[in-house]
C-alpha cells in the first residue's frame, strides 16, 4: 500500500499531459540527434585530420630527400619544427633513416617508450596509418616512405584534441538548440492541446450542468472527428433526458391531479352523507318538538338548542368550499350539534320516564 501510494502521480490535465508528452518526444529525438551528430562529426573530423597528417607527411618526405642525402641535420630539424609550428594538431615529427636510425624527432628529451615500434611501415606500402591510444588521448600516427621507403620514413603524429574540442563545442551548440526546441515544443504543444481540448472542456462543463439538473444544455461541435461525434452523442443524450424529464413531470402532475380529484370526491361524499344525517336529525327533532310540546321546559330548551345547532351546521356546510381542507373532518359546529342531540335524547328519556 505504501509503495503504491508513493508511486501514485499527481493528477494532471489532459492538455498538460499532451504538452509534456510531445516535449518528451522532442527531447528524446533531440538526444538521439545530438549523439548521432557527435559520432558523425568525430568521424568526419578524424578522417580530415588523417588526410591532413598524410599530406604533411608526404610533403616532409619529399622535402627531406636532399637533406638526408647530404646529412643536413640542421635542415631536417628546421623542416620538422616548421611543420609542427604551422599546424597545432601536429604532436610530433619523426624522420627515420634506413636501419631504424632516428635522425630527427621533435620531443627533445628522447622518444617515448614503444613509439618507434608502434607504426613500422610494411613492405610495399608507401603510407600507413595507426591510431595510438596515449595518455594525452588519441593520436593518429601517419608513416610515409622516403623514396618508397629506401631512403627512410617520415612519421607524423596528429593529435585528436582539436577534433574533440570541435565536437564538444558543436555538442554544446546542439544541446542549446535542443533546449530551445523543447521549450518551443512545450509552448506550441500546450497551445495546440488547449485548442484540441477546448471542445472537451465545453463538454465537461455541459455534463456538470446536466448533472445539476439543467437538461437544456447543448454544445456546438462542427468538427467531424471523434470529438465532434462525442458532442453530437451528448446532445442526443441530453435531448432524450429532457424529453423523459418532461414526460415524468407531466405524469406526476396527472397523478397529483388525480389524487386531488379523488380527495375532493371523498370529501364531497362525506359532506353529503353528513348533510343527509343532519337533515334527518333536524326532521326528527322537529317531529319530537311537536310531540313533546307539553313536556317540561328543560326538555323543550334542549330540544330547541339541538334543532338550532343542527340548522346552523347545515347552513355552514352548504356554504363551505368543495376543495377546503375543512371538508376532510367534521366541523366544530357539527360536534356541538351532536352533543346537543345527545342532551336532547337524555331529556326525552327523562320526560318519557316521568310520563310513564
Amino acid at each position: 500500500m505504501v509503495g503504491s501510494s508513493l508511486l501514485r502521480l499527481p493528477a494532471l490535465s489532459y492538455r498538460t499531459k499532451v504538452a509534456f508528452l510531445l516535449s518528451a518526444v522532442i527531447l528524446v529525438f533531440g538526444i538521439i540527434a545530438v549523439s548521432h551528430a557527435r559520432e558523425t562529426m568525430r568521424r568526419i573530423l578524424g578522417e580530415e585530420a588523417e588526410r591532413r597528417g598524410e599530406a604533411i607527411a608526404r610533403e616532409l618526405a619529399a622535402n627531406s630527400v636532399d637533406l638526408l642525402l647530404t646529412d643536413d641535420l640542421v635542415g631536417l630539424y628546421d623542416l620538422a619544427n616548421r611543420a609542427r609550428m604551422n599546424d597545432p594538431d601536429i604532436r610530433y615529427v619523426l624522420i627515420i633513416a634506413p636501419g631504424e636510425e632516428v635522425r630527427v624527432n621533435t620531443f627533445g628529451n628522447g622518444l617515448p617508450r614503444g613509439l618507434l615500434d608502434a607504426n613500422r611501415l610494411s613492405d610495399g606500402e608507401s603510407a600507413q596509418l595507426r591510431r595510438l591510444a596515449t595518455e594525452e588521448g588519441l593520436v593518429r600516427d601517419v608513416a610515409v616512405g622516403i623514396l618508397g621507403g629506401r631512403a627512410g620514413v617520415v612519421r607524423v603524429g596528429v593529435s585528436d584534441w582539436s577534433v574533440e574540442a570541435a565536437v564538444a563545442r558543436n555538442t554544446r551548440e546542439l544541446i542549446a538548440l535542443v533546449i530551445v526546441a523543447v521549450a518551443v515544443g512545450l509552448t506550441v504543444s500546450y497551445g495546440l492541446s488547449f485548442f484540441l481540448t477546448r471542445p472537451l472542456t465545453k463538454l465537461l462543463r455541459a455534463v456538470r450542468l446536466v448533472a445539476r439538473g439543467d437538461l437544456s444544455q447543448r454544445i456546438t461541435s462542427p468538427a467531424g472527428d471523434e470529438v465532434g461525434q462525442l458532442g453530437r452523442a451528448f446532445n442526443i443524450m441530453a435531448g432524450e433526458l429532457e424529453s423523459k424529464e418532461v414526460a415524468r413531470r407531466h405524469l406526476m402532475e396527472q397523478v397529483i391531479s388525480s389524487q386531488e380529484e379523488e380527495r375532493i370526491r371523498v370529501a364531497r361524499e362525506l359532506h353529503d352523507e353528513l348533510a343527509q344525517r343532519l337533515t334527518s336529525a333536524l326532521l326528527s327533532l322537529e317531529a319530537a318538538e311537536e310531540v313533546l310540546r307539553d313536556a317540561g321546559e328543560k326538555s323543550r330548551t334542549a330540544l330547541r338548542r339541538a334543532r338550532e345547532a343542527t340548522e346552523g351546521t347545515l347552513l355552514e356546510r352548504a356554504h363551505a368550499s368543495a376543495v377546503s381542507a375543512e371538508r376532510d373532518r367534521p366541523a366544530p359546529q357539527a360536534a356541538s350539534a351532536l352533543l346537543d342531540l345527545e342532551a336532547a335524547e337524555a331529556s326525552l328519556e327523562q320526560a318519557g320516564e316521568r310520563s310513564g
